[in-house]
């Protein structure tokens, strides 16, 4: 039995598009958060904490808005040159 193997697009594209989330997207979703500059990133029940904690200036947001805010910048900057 062969299993494709699944890019990060298509991940977020199915995330950001879905209502439900498990523990294996909350684990990957804080992975890559880390990995881009969010240090403190907690992933935890579908809700996303850039910062560590949700405030008023910065509350929470779900795993589904962050999937798609992250496709939104990455499909800006596809567009972008590499030294604009």
């Amino acid at each position: 039995m062969t299993q494709e193997k699944e890019t990060l697009s298509q991940w977020l594209t199915q995330l950001s598009e879905s209502h439900t989330s498990t523990y294996r997207d909350w684990t990957i979703m804080r992975n890559f958060l880390r990995r881009i500059g969010y240090k403190e990133a907690i992933v935890q029940s579908g809700s996303v904490r850039l910062h560590g904690m949700g405030s008023k200036t910065v509350p929470p947001i779900t795993i589904h808005e962050a999937a798609t805010l992250i496709l939104i910048v990455k499909k800006s900057q596809e567009g972008t040159p590499q030294n604009a």
